[in-house]
Order: structure tokens, then sequence, then C-alpha cells
């Protein structure tokens, strides 16, 4: 949904009814200053509040409200390491990393409501078989294979 948002640059957000405050080191706050426009692209739309504090005033739906400091946090380490490019490409890594720090724990129980949507969502994509990284979303097991494993 991050690179659809970026393609489109037409981002679906939701406007937070209590706007969320987050406070960050200087050094963090500086480089989130500098991806302030791109994060609104792609779903994430927050403000300076002064100081090393900002305000998010709306978020795209995959990101849970009690994950957006994560989701900030995780984006910035990774735009670190990855080093500052410009255009397309620094936008591309940006979208990947929102959607690696904004996708659903790793244990965490889902519905079957949860888990239905994912699936929708998940062949509601361009690319459903890959994953951004390249790694496949999916295998197919054979009932011989199946067997093998449960026997």
């Amino acid at each position: 949904k991050a690179i659809r948002g970026l393609a489109m640059r037409q981002p679906a957000l939701q406007q937070q009814l209590f706007p969320i405050t987050i406070e960050l080191s200087p050094s963090d706050a500086a480089t989130l200053t500098n991806l302030l426009d791109d994060l609104r692209i792609m779903g994430i739309e927050a403000e300076p509040f002064g100081g090393n504090a900002f305000v998010v005033q709306a978020l795209a739906p995959f990101i849970a409200e009690d994950s957006v400091l994560d989701v900030i946090d995780g984006i910035i380490s990774e735009f670190r390491e990855s080093g500052a490019t410009g255009g397309n490409k620094k936008q591309e890594r940006l979208a990947m990393s929102l959607a690696r720090n904004a996708a659903i724990p790793h244990g965490r129980n889902l519905t079957t409501e949860e888990m239905t949507s994912l699936i929708d969502e998940l062949f509601g994509c361009d690319q459903p078989y890959a994953a951004p990284n390249g790694k496949p979303t999916m295998i197919n097991l054979s009932l011989d294979e199946i067997g093998k494993r449960f026997d």
C-alpha cells in the first residue's frame, strides 16, 4: 500500500481524532524533518511541534496508532543505514521501510476477519507472489508433501 500510495501520490490518510505527539532525539528530529514530505506521500502526515517534537495528524489505515513511534524510529534507522539519495530511489526505499516497519508483528494472533482481509489485500497487490525484497510470500505444497510432514 505504501508503494501504491507513492505511485499514485495520493495517500489514503485517516485524520487522527487525537493527534499523536512524539519526541525524538535531536539527530532523529533533523532526519525526520528531511523526510516529512516523502512520508506524507506514503501515509504519515506529521508536522514539527517545537524542539524535537512532532505531531502526527493523519495516518494511512495500515499503520496502527500504537506503533507510530516504532514505525518512525525504524524508518529513520533504515534511512540512516542505507544513506541519503534523492528522487524516486529514496522514496522507494522509504516505502519499503514503511511497509516493513508497519507490518503485523511476528507471533501476533489474528482474528479470522483479519486473516481474510490480509489475504484479500495480498491478492490486490500488483505482485502478490513476492515481497518488495524479492522473497516469496507463499509456497505450494502438494498433498503428498503435507502428508509427509504430518505423518
